[in-house]
C-alpha cells in the first residue's frame, strides 16, 4: 500500500469518524439532561456525578469531532489522472524524442509535435 492509498484512507475515514463523534457529544449531552429527570421521576436520588462526566466526555468527543471535521476539510484528495508526456515515438524510425522537436535527430524526418 502505497503513502497515497494510506492518506486517501485516512481521509475518507474522518468525515465519517466526525459525525459520529458528534452524534456522540450530543448523546453525552441529553443523558446529561434526561438522568436526572428519569431518577426523580422512579424515586432515586439522581448522582451529581452523572453531569459533570457527561459535560467532560461531551467536550471531549466533540473536540475530537471537530479535529476530524477540521482535518478532513483541509487534506487534499489528490486525483488520479496521467502524467505529463514530454516524450514521443518519431513516426518514422520509432526513437523517443522531445515534445518540440520538429527534425527527429536520428532519421532527420520531420515529426510535427
Amino acid at each position: 500500500m502505497t503513502s497515497s492509498k494510506r492518506h486517501s484512507l485516512t481521509r475518507a475515514m474522518t468525515r465519517p469518524w466526525s459525525i459520529l463523534l458528534l452524534w456522540q457529544s450530543a448523546g453525552w449531552i441529553s443523558f446529561s439532561v434526561l438522568n436526572p429527570i428519569i431518577s426523580q421521576r422512579v424515586g432515586d436520588p439522581a448522582d451529581p456525578l452523572v453531569p459533570t462526566v457527561a459535560i467532560i466526555m461531551a467536550s471531549l468527543t466533540a473536540v475530537l469531532g471537530l479535529f476530524a471535521l477540521f482535518y478532513w476539510r483541509t487534506t487534499v484528495q489528490r486525483d488520479i489522472g496521467p502524467k505529463e508526456q514530454r516524450t514521443h515515438k518519431c513516426l518514422s524510425c520509432g526513437h523517443t524524442i522531445l515534445l518540440g522537436t520538429a527534425i527527429c535527430p536520428y532519421c532527420g524526418s520531420k515529426t510535427f509535435f
